[in-house]
């Protein structure tokens, strides 16, 4: 017979084992195990745990999900890949915002303001900033004027 101890009861996997390669499920180990059929079992010592049979199977349906989602980002990089898009922002007047918001239908603001008398109201307020210096500076000299013909 053999040296070591026959144990007729499979050893148990805890979860906090498990949770090292397969990282914990969003809903909770209790609810994903359940929706598996799994027995949520306790180990030797008061652990949380399940046989190495279920184990496995989560391993290999774990490694199953893995190769898919891999698969699936390998065929999406070969359709981009096929469809040949131009690269980069399209060349066209304005700036690069413009650019990649102009599409068809789509009035650029330097097309826009380029059909409409362009804004001079800053010249205008200058203009009227001058005219009141020079008003003013007329009527201070027209009082000098008038004090210094008194006396």
């Amino acid at each position: 017979m053999n040296d070591r101890v026959m144990n007729t009861q499979e050893p148990l996997i805890p979860i906090s084992h498990l949770s090292l390669d397969l990282g914990e499920p969003i809903v909770g180990w209790a609810a994903s195990l359940s929706e598996h059929g799994i027995e949520l079992l306790e180990d030797d010592i008061g652990r949380k745990a399940i046989s190495r049979e279920d184990a496995r199977t989560l391993m290999a349906e774990s490694r199953e999900g893995e190769a898919r989602v891999l698969e699936d980002q390998r065929r999406r990089r070969a359709e981009r890949a096929d469809l040949k898009l131009p690269a980069g922002v399209p060349a066209i007047d304005g700036s690069p915002y413009e650019a990649m918001v102009a599409g068809g239908g789509v009035v650029l603001p330097s097309e826009e303001f380029g059909r409409r008398p362009k804004p001079n109201f800053i010249a205008e307020e200058i203009a009227a900033g001058q005219r009141e210096s020079a008003e003013q500076r007329r009527a201070v000299t027209r009082m000098k004027d008038d004090l210094g013909g008194k006396q």
